[in-house]
């Protein structure tokens, strides 16, 4: 760290770094865009929820996000010893808005107010939102003259800042519900949050909808005879002419490209939107035609996660713990679907701005296009009227940028962070309080302890082990860099890392917890993910083999790349070989029955897919399947285990398939090795 950055806070209290959203700096434009109206939502969400705060505060330090939540009422300096709980007694009797704040708690409980507030969210307010959005997909950066495109800029923040204040002002609706849950399945059945959460995955439709729309496209080529178009070489050309014509699948595609492709890869104008990605746009299409998905597994993996935690709950709360269940499964909704709508906006704001930016440049007002993203709206807009900041000041903002992100950030300013003194406060208000503390809390790794399960570990988010390709995402420049089938290594993720999420065969992040996004999105898409690895982009090398177990949250190097594989950040090229590594020292051969090689991680996803249409009594050729060991001694020629099982009560001839327990990538096929 460099020894010349002061890392002050910027005023009394605890401020915490915001380390499960933020990866790098986002810049000045979009900085200018979130404080104010992400303070004015959660004061609204903090009020109707019956919380005791005021609200959420937001700062930045050196290009970073800090975050601290402002009591009501209270100092916020915070530290010492919590009031006795008579001083609270007396508080939640005497204070006016505190006591108000008590009956809101009461009723947002036993009205469930956050159903009501999605259920208005999805039949009428969301429409208006969307129509704003459809108005500024209209104008064309390019052909707007100086004027209009400061309207539109104009414009623009409105709709962002708009939509942050709906997404904070929702927050509670979403945490308390989850939040509750949470504490309830603990106190009642014993239940870890880890085990608890996995009951959750596959209910968040939003999350998820970009695969469903990535699904119909592709059924649309398959049922047009087109799907082979998808393996030709140039991915912009390629798309130009799916999207070309009035076919199905060209009028899906140009859907998806207005509502998902547009959206941002992250939280800041600085990063691409998935349009200008075609390479990976095309990969994802490809993808999902390979994993051919006929639906989302996840709720079906809920569904049993679901029954097998009710029998750890005592016969007395059984059915007041399924309302929590079902009232947690329903929260999420809004949140992540305005959140979407809100990285859309984003999406034609970094549109706007570069074109700001090139005219600044082409009149010498800038060095960069990009340098127009380190200015806020305002400066931006005066720049383009022929005022504004100085090209010297200009440059300085990207200069100051490009070294903060540089920079490692404190978790904390000010004194440690103390958990709210929960057992204090009055019932109805200690009920919302416990809840939302129990949500917030578990964006970071250390609310919850990690299970020693060797040198690289953390929270097991989604089940399932996976080996594969390490891709080591660090800045948005790297996700040229990702292949189909990689394993996705990340400091954190943001909502438009789903484009990569959508292809990856799993996901490793070295911050968050169990309700970190990516942790979120891990179990809504049905991937293994180990979240809060400390150091994983330090311990793994890009293009390594590796062994994600999201059941164990255990990551296990089983090849490292060569000396000369490119690291992360380095330019888009060719991925290296991956060494396959040997069997575990004395690990046996097994072979059996394809009926009984249910265990897509043992067998391989073609195998396990088999397996089950035999046991549901569909006519599918007898065979056997080998396991890692066995397909490794064939390989090598050694055909014992073959010898020793039932593959010669095979009638002949018959056929090899490839099945790998690993995805393939660019640089290997795990399959065709064997």
């Amino acid at each position: 760290m460099s020894t010349d950055i002061n890392w002050e806070r910027p005023g009394p209290g605890t401020w915490e770094f915001d380390a499960s959203h933020q990866t790098e700096p986002f810049g000045r434009y979009t900085d200018s865009l979130m404080g104010a109206a992400s303070e004015r939502g959660a004061a609204l969400g903090f009020r109707e929820a019956g919380l005791p705060l005021e609200t959420l505060r937001c700062a930045v330090v050196n290009g970073w996000w800090y975050i601290k939540i402002k009591p009501l009422g209270g100092p916020e300096e915070g530290g010492g010893s919590a009031p006795p709980a008579f001083v609270f007694w007396l508080l939640f009797n005497l204070h006016p808005e505190l006591r108000r704040r008590r009956k809101a708690a009461r009723r947002f409980m036993s009205e469930r107010r956050w159903d009501e507030t999605a259920r208005s969210w999805f039949a009428s307010r969301r429409a208006p939102f969307v129509e704003r959005i459809a108005r500024l997909q209209l104008a064309n950066p390019r052909e707007l003259n100086d004027e209009a495109l400061c309207e539109h800029l104009d414009r623009t923040r409105t709709l962002f800042e708009d939509l942050v204040e709906v997404h904070f002002r929702a927050v509670p609706g979403c945490a308390i519900p989850i939040g509750d849950y949470l504490v309830h399945s603990e106190a009642w059945g014993n239940v870890a949050a880890g085990h608890a959460m996995r009951a959750l995955a596959g209910f968040t439709e939003a999350t998820t909808e970009p695969l469903a729309a990535l699904d119909r496209i592709v059924a649309a080529l398959r049922s047009e005879g087109r799907i082979a178009w998808l393996g030709e070489a140039d991915a912009a050309s390629t798309l130009a002419r799916l999207r070309d014509g009035d076919t199905e699948s060209a009028k899906l595609l140009r859907e998806y490209e207005r509502e998902f492709g547009v959206r941002i890869a992250g939280y800041s104008v600085l990063c691409p939107t998935l349009n200008e990605l075609p390479q990976m746009m095309l990969g994802n299409l490809r993808r999902r035609a390979e994993l051919n998905c006929a639906s989302n597994p996840a709720r079906a993996l809920a569904e049993r996660a679901a029954a097998d935690l009710e029998k750890q709950i005592p016969a007395e709360h059984r059915s007041a713990w399924r309302e929590l269940l079902a009232s947690a499964r329903r929260a999420g909704a809004l949140r992540d679907d305005d959140g979407g709508l809100a990285m859309a906006v984003l999406g034609i704001a970094r549109g706007l701005v570069l074109e700001a930016g090139r005219r600044l440049e082409n009149a010498g007002r800038a060095s960069e296009a990009e340098s127009a993203c380190d200015l806020t709206t305002e400066e931006l807009i005066a720049a383009l009227r022929g005022g504004g900041p100085s090209k010297q000041t200009i440059d300085g903002h990207t200069a100051d940028r490009r070294r903060w992100a540089g920079l490692t950030p404190p978790s904390h300013l000010g004194p440690e962070p103390e958990p709210p003194p929960i057992a204090s406060f009055p019932p109805d208000v200690r009920r919302v309080v416990a809840a939302m503390f129990a949500f917030a809390s578990r964006f970071s790794a250390d609310a919850d302890p990690i299970p020693e399960q060797g040198e690289l570990c953390g929270h097991g988010v989604s089940p399932g082990v996976v080996r594969g390709r390490a891709c080591l995402v660090v800045t948005t420049a790297d996700f040229e860099r990702f292949r189909p089938g990689d394993i996705l290594v990340a400091r954190a993720t943001s909502p438009t890392y789903n484009t990569l999420l959508a292809t990856a065969s799993a996901i490793v992040t070295q911050t968050g917890g169990l309700i970190s996004h990516a942790a979120i999105v891990a179990r809504e898409f049905g991937i293994p993910g180990v979240v809060g690895v400390e150091d994983a982009l330090e311990a793994l090398q890009d293009g390594a083999f590796i062994e994600v177990n999201g059941d164990q949250g255990r990551i296990v190097v089983l090849g490292h790349a060569p000396p000369d594989a490119p690291r992360a950040g380095a330019p888009a090229q060719e991925a290296p070989e991956v060494v396959v590594p040997d069997p575990e020292p004395g690990a046996e051969p097994q072979v059996v029955p394809l009926e009984l090689a249910e265990e897509a991680a043992s067998w391989g996803g073609k195998a396990a897919h088999s397996a089950r249409l035999m046991r549901a009594g569909i006519l599918v050729p007898r065979g056997v399947a080998l396991d890692y060991t066995a397909a490794w001694m064939v390989a090598r020629g050694d055909n014992a285990c073959l010898e020793a099982n039932s593959l010669r009560s095979l009638s002949a001839p018959f056929s090899v398939r490839s099945s790998a327990n690993v995805e393939d990538s660019a640089g290997a096929s795990f399959a065709g090795q064997f």
